[in-house]
């Protein structure tokens, strides 16, 4: 081998090494922005599903199903905001159905209320309309 080739080959080779790892960051990107569009989605038909912003046919156990299991994804999602926003949201739904449960109307109004705000938050997080999350 050439001198000048013997001193090339370790460049071409960091270059390789250098240009997998740039390609290695843009799939774990990708990857990591699919997982969070994966769990917005998932927050986003809870939420839908508990019926929180329907005045007519709110339904206590429809409203506690949908905080138990914003509960569980919530524990399961990587991004810190989104998790945080999620934790919110539950802890709101939580607090309409147990305002539901008691029939206390001033109580139910303060937590749908909450409950706004964090879906509002929650999509704010995602990127995606509130809309998505309350109708």
């Amino acid at each position: 081998m050439r001198p000048a080739a013997r001193l090339l080959a370790p460049l071409v080779t960091l270059l390789a090494v250098a240009g997998c790892s740039d390609a290695k960051n843009a799939v774990n990107d990708a990857a990591d922005g699919a997982n969070k569009a994966a769990d917005c989605a998932a927050l986003a038909n809870d939420t839908l599903q508990s019926g929180v912003t329907d005045a007519q046919q709110l339904n206590q156990q429809d409203v506690k199903q949908a905080a138990d299991r914003l509960s569980d994804r919530a524990a399961q999602i990587d991004d810190a905001d989104l998790r945080s926003a999620a934790q919110s949201l539950q802890a709101a739904l939580d607090r309409v159905a147990d305002a539901v449960a008691k029939g206390d109307t001033s109580a139910l109004a303060k937590a749908r209320t909450q409950a706004e705000t964090a879906a509002r938050e929650a999509a704010g997080e995602c990127g995606i309309p509130v809309d998505r999350f309350t109708g």
